[in-house]
């Protein structure tokens, strides 16, 4: 499997890319890339939410809910692929909500992945005891 991170978070008015629903995943995914090319943890921040914005809006456009059959807003699921480690703020994202609401069909999910698709395990135990596995 290849992932193609050549995308920046500061290219606001970019989709990176859309993957379909299959049978496991039933939401269609859109994908944010985050590669690396923003250091400055609060203007990476700033960047991601002008890109979560801009794919709000794209979801509740008529063309993207005709294209993908969304109904609502929990049909779809934002993964952002990040090179280096989301920020602290960053992982706060967990969802976008549509003002106003709050019931679950209008929010969609964020969802902090590596690169290569595999989640960010930030928590490691401070020690590994090799003896106990713990």
């Amino acid at each position: 499997m290849c992932y193609y991170l050549g995308m920046s978070l500061d290219q606001h008015d970019t989709i990176d890319l859309i993957v379909t629903p299959d049978d496991k995943e039933k939401r269609v995914t859109m994908v944010i890339t985050d590669a690396g090319t923003i250091t400055d943890p609060d203007a990476r921040l700033e960047a991601l939410s002008e890109k979560l914005k801009y794919y709000f809006n794209i979801v509740l456009g008529e063309d993207f809910r005709n294209k993908y059959h969304t109904k609502k807003l929990s049909d779809v699921v934002i993964e952002v692929r990040c090179v280096s480690a989301p920020t602290e703020k960053m992982l706060k994202i967990t969802d976008i909500i549509y003002p106003g609401k709050n019931d679950g069909e209008y929010k969609m999910q964020v969802r902090f992945l590596r690169a290569d698709g595999l989640p960010w395990i930030l928590d490691f135990p401070k020690t590994y005891n090799k003896a106990t596995n713990s």
